[in-house]
């Protein structure tokens, strides 16, 4: 009896414990939320500043930035300490378009021209929304935070702050401005995601350059790893402890930019889809398939970037025109074959979207398929299938560091080149390969996570590290249910294949040559996940 009790006393004081700690977290964000950040302004344009922080320092769209100018030091007379410097405020702006480590604010009012070391002093707007659900214990807490930082609570305000409770979970803290969420966190005393223990081998694959990597069924009996580089395409077989290459394509292509295989024809066998940017020229894919004891080229020049997209699933290939100035035009459509390849169905409400960082399948078990892609501020959106927006990330998902370029949009970016401008027109030209988002039998998500480094592409070489992620969509909640560790800013794409009730994670990690004279270097990782 008394062990009885003591257990019980037990599990009750951590409870308690536990309440405690999710109630003492929720302050910590909402005080980081709350309290001002000091940053610098680093850049000026068109009623414009660029500050040099980000999310990354809780900046959100709709905070107000208070702009000063920095004056002399305040010096002590007798000790020579530096207590400070003169500030002079001279303006406002308002936070619009935040990165991960940088933020454009627009000005509302300036009485004086800005000068080099000016700062703003980010805060809250000085009006808020509150949405509280009654019975939370910590709703006069953040009240009296926000009083205490001069913050007035009014229901019309634009910039909301909303704490729910879950079920199952914990509390989930949202801030909206105009509507938009732009910034969530989930607080829990529960541990949602595993850390990755399932990596079973690293292999080193030379010095080929390979960036791309897919698995094909391509006779009855013979299925292969196909890895392709810049210009080249290999085939290779696992042993389970090494990657044995048995053949290679043996054309010399221009500029690969997506490598997949699916059975498009409904042969049972695996079609080979490569598809380049001939040096920039315009898009070209090459079909190839098994025929005849031989793997044969059954259509080339194919004017599509094709892109295979796990549908609960099942591989199917899905299209998407490019012009030569590098625009994305028309819906993203899926490929069939009737005698010949055809495009056929199309997705609404795709127009103008990428198909790098792309997919599709049912992620909410209502039996139809949702939209799944990585806008352009690195977002993870979900639509249903009437085209309605069920679902947007606060986080940052899908980037890649690796990109092409399309000549001609190249030289309609330079073309009225003025300082700095050309360099900032090239970066912007760049057509980033944006991870593959996959949706598994059980409507799981699998994409790639930014962990940091998506910085202010206008001034800064983007280095991207990221983590692979598996998720699951649970109402407007995205629950992370398993991650890698950070994988660095080199890995150039992935791949993920159901065997004997394991799922397969393929991550290919390409590193440009050092120096001139040195070569491309690629890795593997493997690793094998029991998530059923």
């Amino acid at each position: 009896m008394k062990k009885i009790l003591f257990l019980l006393l037990s599990i009750f004081i951590f409870s308690l414990l536990s309440v405690e700690c999710m109630a003492l977290e929720i302050n910590d964000y909402l005080d980081d939320l709350i309290k001002s950040k000091n940053a610098e302004i680093i850049y000026s344009y068109d009623n414009k500043i660029i500050l040099d922080k980000g999310s990354k320092s809780e900046i959100l769209p709709g905070q107000k930035c208070i702009i000063y100018h920095i004056g002399e030091k305040i010096i002590n007379p007798i000790t020579g300490e530096v207590l400070g410097e003169t500030k002079k405020k001279i303006g406002e702006a308002t936070i619009g378009f935040v990165n991960d480590n940088y933020s454009v604010a627009e000005i509302n009012k300036l009485s004086s021209k800005l000068k080099s070391g000016d700062i703003c002093k980010v805060v809250l707007p000085d009006k808020v929304n509150i949405n509280f659900e009654s019975d939370l214990k910590d709703n006069r807490k953040i009240i009296n935070m926000l009083k205490d930082n001069r913050i007035l609570i009014d229901n019309n305000s634009t910039f909301k702050i909303e704490v729910k409770k879950d079920n199952k979970y914990g509390k989930l803290i949202t801030v909206y401005n105009n509507d938009e969420i732009v910034w969530q966190r989930y607080v829990t005393n529960v541990k949602l995601a595993k850390k990755e223990k399932n990596k079973i081998t690293k292999i080193e694959l030379g010095d080929k350059g390979y960036k791309f990597i897919t698995y094909c069924k391509i006779t009855k009996d013979k299925s292969y790893y196909i890895l392709a580089s810049n210009k080249y395409v290999d085939f290779f077989e696992f042993n389970n402890e090494d990657f044995n290459k048995k053949v290679s394509l043996g054309e010399k292509f221009n500029n690969i930019i997506n490598l997949d295989c699916a059975d498009v024809n409904g042969n049972g066998l695996d079609e080979l889809f490569i598809t380049t940017n001939d040096s920039g020229n315009g898009i070209k894919t090459f079909i190839y398939e098994y025929r005849d004891n031989k793997l044969e080229l059954v259509k080339s020049n194919f004017p599509y970037i094709t892109r295979m997209v796990l549908v609960n699933g099942r591989k199917y290939i899905f299209v998407q025109r490019l012009t030569r100035t590098g625009e994305f035009i028309g819906k993203i459509r899926k490929l069939n074959y009737r005698g010949d390849y055809i495009i056929d169905k199309s997705l609404d409400e795709t127009d103008g979207y990428s198909i790098y960082g792309f997919g599709y399948g049912d992620v909410n078990n209502d039996k139809l398929e949702e939209i799944i892609r990585i806008n352009k501020k690195s977002e993870l959106e979900i639509y249903d299938i009437n085209g309605n927006r069920i679902f947007k990330s606060s986080d940052n998902y899908g980037r890649s560091g690796f990109y092409f370029q399309m000549k001609r949009h190249v030289k309609e970016e330079v073309k009225n080149p003025k300082e700095d401008d050309e360099r900032i027109a090239e970066l912007k030209s760049r057509i980033y390969l944006n991870d593959r988002i996959f949706v598994d039998r059980k409507g799981r998500i699998w994409v790639g996570k930014v962990l940091s480094g998506l910085g202010a592409i206008q001034f800064f070489n983007e280095s991207i590290d990221k983590a692979i992620t598996v998720n699951k969509l649970n109402g407007d909640l995205l629950t992370e249910l398993w991650t890698t560790n950070n994988l660095g800013s080199n890995i150039s794409d992935y791949y993920i294949m159901r065997k004997d009730g394991f799922y397969y994670l393929y991550i290919l990690e390409y590193h440009e040559p050092a120096t001139f004279l040195s070569k491309a270097d690629s890795k593997l990782y493997i690793y094998k996940l029991n998530l059923d």
